[in-house]
C-alpha cells in the first residue's frame, strides 16, 4: 500500500535552554564583548554562529555591501549570537543594530542552516579567517519598513534591492562564498514559492 504524501513541515531553529533567569535575554542586555586580543584568540580555537537576514519585499531582495573582512562584499545583514538569545532575539537585535529596523518574529522565515569556512577576518592574524555557522532568516516587510532601512555606516557601504534572477550577475560564480550566497537564494526561493 502507497504511503500518502505529507506536506513538508516548516522549518524552525528550535532553542532549548535550562535558565530560567531570563532577564539577560532583554534586546540590550549588554553583555560584556570580549577585548580584542582574546576574541582573536576564540575565532582561531572556535566556530561561532551567526544570525544572517535577507530582507524581503514584494519580489525583491536587499543585499549590502559591507565594507569590511569577514566578508567585504555584498552579503546579507546579520552577525554572531550573544550567549543566551534565541535566534529570533539575534535577529531582531542584528536588524535593529544594523539596519535600523524594528522587526517581530512573524516577520522571520527560516530559510537554512549554512556552514562557511571565509578566508579572511577583520582581527588579527586577519589570514586565519572565520568559521561560522548561520542561521538564516527571510525578514518580509511592510511598505512602511522598507523606507526605514539605513545601515550602519561603520558596517556597510550600500545597499541593493534586487529580484530574484538578479543575484547571478552580481557575483562570481568561482568564488566560494558567492556560490554560499547563490545557495541560499536557490533556498530562499524555494521556502517563499
Amino acid at each position: 500500500m502507497a504511503q500518502p504524501k505529507r506536506e513538508p513541515k516548516p522549518m524552525e531553529f528550535v532553542h532549548f535552554s535550562e535558565r530560567t533567569d531570563l532577564e539577560f535575554l532583554r534586546d540590550d542586555h549588554g553583555l560584556p564583548y570580549l577585548s580584542s586580543e582574546v576574541y582573536s584568540q576564540a575565532l582561531s580555537a572556535m566556530v561561532i554562529t551567526c544570525v544572517d537576514l535577507i530582507f524581503c519585499h514584494g519580489d525583491q531582495l536587499m543585499l549590502g555591501l559591507r565594507r569590511r573582512e569577514p566578508r567585504a562584499s555584498w552579503w546579507v545583514i546579520g552577525g554572531r549570537m550573544f550567549p543566551g538569545e534565541t535566534p529570533e532575539i539575534t535577529a531582531r537585535r542584528k536588524a535593529r543594530d544594523e539596519a535600523n529596523l524594528i522587526i517581530s518574529d512573524d516577520q522571520l522565515i527560516p530559510i537554512g542552516v549554512y556552514s562557511t569556512m571565509l578566508g579572511r577576518r577583520s582581527q588579527p592574524p586577519v589570514e586565519e579567517g572565520l568559521h561560522s555557522v548561520n542561521l538564516t532568516y527571510a525578514v518580509t516587510l511592510r511598505d512602511e519598513q522598507v523606507d526605514d532601512i539605513k545601515l550602519d555606516d561603520g558596517e556597510y557601504a550600500d545597499h541593493r534591492w534586487m529580484r530574484r534572477s538578479e543575484l547571478p550577475y552580481l557575483i562570481d560564480p568561482k568564488k566560494p562564498m558567492d556560490c554560499a550566497l547563490m545557495q541560499v537564494w536557490k533556498d530562499l526561493v524555494y521556502v517563499m514559492d
